[in-house]
């Protein structure tokens, strides 16, 4: 009787493990990077917030009596006026004697995306006397 090697069936379950662990290495590797994707999104919304925030509270506290200017920022958030990445803008839902109110819009330039927005209204100087 004629014993038959068992190399060709060994050498099959090989390869297909390792096609197995490539397929698990791709998988593992999309998820690293759209980890990271995710990450990158988030602290731009939290710095943009953070900012937004940060202007409103100085509008209230100035109690300006106009709409505040656009203000243009870099990628790492430094205050710029060419090569903006981000747009800090005020649109005025309302400014009348006594009061000023609107929404902060904090827009990413390039793709024309807003960011965030945060409603703000503040008392003009002198309105409450």
């Amino acid at each position: 009787m004629e014993s038959r090697s068992k190399a060709p069936l060994a050498l099959m379950e090989q390869v297909i493990m390792v096609l197995v662990f490539a397929l698990a290495a791709a998988i593992c590797v999309k998820a690293f990077v759209m980890a990271r994707s995710m990450s990158i999104q988030s602290r731009t919304r939290d710095r943009a917030m953070e900012i937004c925030q940060s202007m409103a509270e100085q509008y209230k506290s100035e109690q300006l009596n106009t709409t505040p200017e656009a203000v243009f920022y870099d990628g790492m958030w430094r205050v710029t006026e060419e090569n903006s990445t981000y747009k800090l803008e005020f649109k005025a839902d309302n400014n009348d004697a006594y009061e000023v109110s609107g929404t902060l819009y904090m827009v990413e330039v390039e793709k024309n995306k807003i960011i965030c927005k945060l409603k703000v209204a503040w008392q003009k100087e002198g309105a409450h006397e």
